[in-house]
């Protein structure tokens, strides 16, 4: 989807380096494991995926709800690429802004 991507895992840098960055994708690597306590501390990030243990991803669930301002999903399906997109809709009530009040008045 064109996101840039910062993997964490054991051998992360590694693998970046001789298998994703020869293909041109846009991820960093870092050799390690996640705290869940980075995910309460750390910005600038959309979502965050995970084929963590149980106990490791209720971790970062409790991170994350902790978090203000917007919800942080957490992406833990095997293959579900249509997670990595964010859909955004616009909804404009004209209504407010001058639309038809007969409309609203109106009584069956």
């Amino acid at each position: 989807q064109g996101n840039a991507v910062v993997m964490v895992a054991p051998g992360a840098d590694v693998w970046v380096q001789s298998v994703a960055a020869a293909q041109g994708v846009p991820l960093i690597g870092i050799d390690g494991t996640l705290r869940a306590d980075a995910l309460t501390e750390t910005t600038g990030f959309a979502a965050v995926a995970s084929q963590a243990d149980q106990d490791t991803l209720r971790g970062y669930r409790i991170a994350l709800a902790e978090r203000d301002g917007v919800l942080i999903p957490l992406v833990t399906e095997v293959n579900a690429p249509e997670r990595f997109v964010i859909e955004r809709h616009l909804c404009v009530d004209t209504t407010a802004a001058g639309g038809n009040a007969s409309l609203i008045a109106a009584v069956e």
